[in-house]
């Protein structure tokens, strides 16, 4: 599916053909959401402080993504690689810069 395929159902007043859903986010950039969350969309809910910690964090989701199969799962593995707790609050981990031989850069 293209961009301007995309733009065209958006602008469009015809009805959308069998299994296309259109649905926007809140705050996020407007359009047809049709997968899972993706790790940028999480860093920005932990990093915006919208949810204290995990669990919340994944409600937060789920409620956002209407209830879609594999959000919980997606959410969960996401927040087991990329957050911590510190301080009793959820955190985005950052990783370290490293040059081609293992190096720190940061």
């Amino acid at each position: 599916m293209n961009r301007e395929f995309v733009q065209e159902l958006l602008n469009s007043e015809r009805p959308l053909p069998d299994g296309f859903q259109l649905e926007t986010r809140a705050g996020l950039a407007q359009g047809v959401w049709y997968g899972l969350p993706k790790e940028e969309y999480v860093e920005r809910m932990v990093e915006g402080k919208a949810v204290k910690d995990e669990k919340e964090l994944i409600e937060r989701v789920e409620m956002e993504y209407k209830g879609k199969h594999g959000v919980k799962e997606k959410v969960k593995e996401i927040a087991r690689r990329k957050t911590e707790v510190v301080d009793e609050k959820l955190v985005w981990r950052r990783e370290e810069l490293r040059d081609w031989k293992g190096s720190r850069l940061n």
